[in-house]
């Protein structure tokens, strides 16, 4: 696997160009000082107006800065702790342009995985749940630690749902995973 490129800005840089509010998760051009006519076409073009306000086709906030593509919430993590985050960003209600403060957390992916949506593929409708055509019944499983864990074979639906729960629950899970 192949390092990532350190970031170009550091903490102190972004908030010299940005305003990040914690509550909210809103980024906001600051005013440049004026040295310069650029600066001052700039200030009037962008000076506290919304930035990182460009939605990418998955739903996440980006933008740009000094020509540097950012992921938004990876920047407002750096804003609001002064360093960039060591893995993947977590957002904790799966609202992907909610970059507020309490909604973002710096987690590996495993992390991150135990907060996922429902995949898109998914026939029974309940996450880590299918029907096994050669035993007739419903299977339960979990993935944690890069471990497949089987949880056994059911009868109904609702009991491979309920031996799913308790599992997610007992292995750290966030409550809303596998929701839509």
């Amino acid at each position: 696997m192949m390092t990532p490129k350190a970031p170009k800005h550091t903490a102190d840089d972004l908030r010299k160009r940005l305003a990040y509010s914690p509550e909210t998760g809103a980024l906001v051009w600051r005013s440049k000082a004026i040295t310069t006519p650029h600066d001052l076409m700039w200030n009037t073009r962008f000076a506290g107006k919304p930035a990182f306000a460009s939605v990418r086709p998955d739903g996440y906030l980006e933008g740009h800065v000094d020509g540097t593509k950012y992921q938004a919430h990876r920047v407002a993590f750096c804003i609001h702790h002064g360093k960039w985050p060591d893995g993947a960003i977590d957002h904790l209600n799966g609202l992907r342009a909610d970059n507020s403060a309490g909604n973002i957390r710096d987690t590996d992916i495993e992390g991150n995985n135990c907060n996922r949506r429902r995949s898109k593929n998914n026939a029974s409708g309940q996450t880590g749940v299918y029907w096994n055509a050669e035993k007739l019944r419903y299977e339960a499983q979990i993935e944690r630690g890069g471990k497949r864990h089987r949880l056994g074979y059911f009868e109904t639906l609702e009991a491979a749902v309920g031996a799913r729960k308790t599992a997610e629950s007992q292995m750290g899970f966030s409550r809303r995973h596998g929701e839509d």
